[in-house]
Parts: structure tokens; C-alpha cells; sequence
């Protein structure tokens, strides 16, 4: 079957104007059933416009693979009001679970690859990238197929390709590192997996994502990693990022178990016009944020 894709948001400021594109920086933010795009005015500190769009294969149940994502993504590109624009610079953030944390001094390119190996099995076509997470001295090893990659890098403009978690870990480590977080959990969630962060004394004590299936499997694994970590559910504060709203099941089902449920805010940092009231503030918290990052 044939992957299709379906616009889920499109959002772009009146301000926007093709003649300034000099001025622009692009994102792009890539997983197995998306994508978006999101454009800011870094000098000015202002988010411009969002085009996000789900992926799937008419027909079929399941995620599309990786090769049926790389074919399909020019098409996407195109039909995007702006996206579409040859900016100076366009970063480009890959969704994977394939990743882990290291030491930046534990890294290398000779050593990345077996690294990552020892916790994730990696085929032969697959390459391993590094980003530095300033913000806490790590570096973050990730996974990508070599078609792909080839694929990305050819996009006119591009300067880097990433790790989506590299942008929460930049931005949640970054902005937060010095208020007190001691009984604070940061939950990203995905459609398929969530990833958990948690600062303490100011540094990034656990970081790790959990696939579910279903909202039993989401507090089993959410109420495991508060346990491990000394949280009392009656007194911790869960907040929640991406894309989960108050009327679904799997808030439903925290709120049962924890008694402190939140949303997490636009940084203020960022300027968004008005056009973005319609967005719930902690949907797209990445793309939207990754003018801020120094990956």
C-alpha cells in the first residue's frame, strides 16, 4: 500500500514574507508518523509558523518504515505553504528511540558506533551521529539509516541533522537547570512512547524512553521510573509535554495514580503571535523550541 499523509496544523504569522527569508531559520522535525515544520526569526526571538502532518499507509495497520518515510518526504515538503522556501538555515531532527547517553568525554567516532551497539542492535546500513548537549556536558549517540541521512543532507541548506531528544534534553536542561525541580517529573508524550526526564540539584539525573501499548502499559512504566527514583505520586508533580490533552485516556489514567497532573507552558523566551492561541501551549514543545538550542 501506498503512505499518504494527512495536515494535522498549519499555522503561519502575517508577518511572514518570503522576500526576508535571509532572516529565517528552518526546522524540521521527522518520525515514522510525521512530520513539521516550523519556522522562526531567531534575531527577533519570534516563532513564525508550524506545519505539522501524520503519516500512514492507506489500508494497513501500523507505522510506516523508515524507507517509505524517506520517499514520501519531498512530497510533504511541497505541500507546505512556506516550507517549501530555500532558507540559509534548515536543521533537521530525527525521531528514534535508538539513542543513548554518554559522558562527552566518553566520546568518539572511533568508539560511537560499538557504544550505541552495547544497548541497541544497529544494522549494517545504519549510521551513528553524535550531538553535544551543551546544557549538561553529555553527548547524545543516535541511529539513523544511511539512505535516509543521505536523503536529508541533500536538502538545500541543511547544516545539521539531530536527535529530537536532543532538543528536549537541550531545552529542559537548559532552561531549567536553576529552579528547583527536586519533585518535578518532565513526561514527553508520543503516540507510541514517551520519554521521561528528571532534573535534581540542578543537573540531569534519568533520562529514558518506554513504548506502550496502551494506557496500562504508560503508568506501569511511569509509576516503575517514580518509584526508582524516590517519587511519591501523592506529592510529585507530573508534567506533561507533547502530544496528550486533559480529555484522553492516558491523562485520565495518570491523574488516577498521581495526585499533581500538569501542562508545561510555552518558554518565555520565544515570542509567539496570536495565530498560536490555538495551539495547546505544550503540543510541539520541540519544533517549536529549537531556535533555542545550540545543537
Amino acid at each position: 500500500m501506498s503512505l499518504s499523509f494527512h495536515p494535522l496544523w498549519s499555522i503561519c504569522d502575517k508577518s511572514f514574507n518570503e522576500d526576508q527569508a535571509l532572516n529565517y531559520e528552518l526546522s524540521i522535525l521527522l518520525a515514522q508518523d510525521g512530520v513539521s515544520f516550523s519556522l522562526a526569526e531567531p534575531q527577533k526571538g519570534k516563532v513564525l509558523a508550524l506545519e505539522a502532518m501524520s503519516f500512514f499507509n492507506s489500508g494497513e495497520v501500523g507505522v510506516p518504515d523508515w524507507d517509505q518515510v524517506t520517499e514520501i518526504l519531498p512530497a510533504a515538503r511541497k505541500m507546505s505553504q512556506w516550507a517549501i522556501n530555500t532558507f540559509p538555515r534548515t536543521r533537521i531532527f530525527v525521531e528514534t528511540r535508538k539513542s543513548t547517553l554518554i559522558p562527552q568525554s566518553l566520546a568518539s567516532v572511533e568508539t560511537n558506533r560499538d557504544i550505541l551497539a552495547f544497548n541497541h542492535p544497529l544494522a549494517d546500513d545504519e549510521v551513528v551521529l553524535a550531538d553535544n548537549v551543551s546544557s549538561g556536558e553529555m553527548t547524545h549517540l543516535f541511529a539513523i539509516s544511511g539512505k535516509l541521512l543521505s536523503v536529508l543532507t541533500q536538502i538545500q541548506g541543511v547544516s545539521g541533522v539531530h536527535c529530537a531528544s536532543s532538543v528536549l534534553l537541550e531545552l529542559l536542561v537548559g532552561q531549567f537547570r536553576n529552579l528547583i525541580l527536586d519533585d518535578k517529573l518532565f513526561v514527553h508524550v508520543r503516540p507510541r512512547w514517551f520519554e521521561v526526564v528528571y532534573l535534581r540539584d540542578k543537573k540531569l539525573r534519568f533520562f529514558n524512553s518506554f513504548e506502550y501499548r496502551n494506557r496500562e502499559d504508560f503508568i506501569y512504566f511511569l509509576l516503575f521510573v517514580m518509584d526508582q527514583l524516590g517519587l511519591n505520586p501523592e506529592t510529585s508533580e507530573v508534567v506533561l509535554l507533547g502530544e496528550v490533552e486533559k480529555e484522553s485516556a492516558i491523562y485520565d489514567i495518570i491523574y488516577r495514580y498521581v495526585r499533581n497532573v500538569g501542562f508545561a507552558r510555552r518558554l518565555s523566551a520565544l515570542n509567539f503571535p496570536y495565530v498560536f492561541d490555538s495551539l495547546p501551549r505544550h503540543s510541539y514543545f520541540t519544533i517549536l523550541n529549537t531556535s533555542l538550542c545550540e545543537l
